[in-house]
């Protein structure tokens, strides 16, 4: 008989912070969208959209490679959560909000 594998402690706590951290970044990258759709920043919002562009490619990069950790911290037990699966799909999710916000707002200028 073979009994399941059983995932630590600090793997579960892992997955379930990389969501809540990926879930926050694609609230603050949706945020961006609606306030440069609705010309909350003004009409040319240069320092605002430089600024946020900056801190969206470095937060995405290292929540990216959280979920990424934490994935792979699931693979290794063969027991795996939707925490950070959801995680990751997040990270994705606010990558695009992200990419389509300043091509779509800054694409033409």
């Amino acid at each position: 008989m073979t009994t399941k594998p059983m995932r630590s402690r600090a793997t579960e706590m892992v997955g379930r912070w990389s969501f809540r951290v990926s879930a926050f970044e694609f609230g603050f990258v949706g945020l961006q969208w609606l306030a440069f759709g609705n010309h909350w920043f003004g009409q040319v919002p240069v320092i605002p959209a430089s600024f946020l562009a900056i801190a969206d490619a470095l937060l995405l990069t290292f929540t990216g490679l959280f979920t990424l950790a934490a994935v792979v911290a699931q693979l290794r037990s063969r027991s795996l959560m939707w925490h950070p699966i959801g995680g990751l799909l997040l990270v994705v999710g606010a990558s695009w909000i992200a990419i389509d916000t300043y091509t779509r707002f800054f694409g033409d200028r």
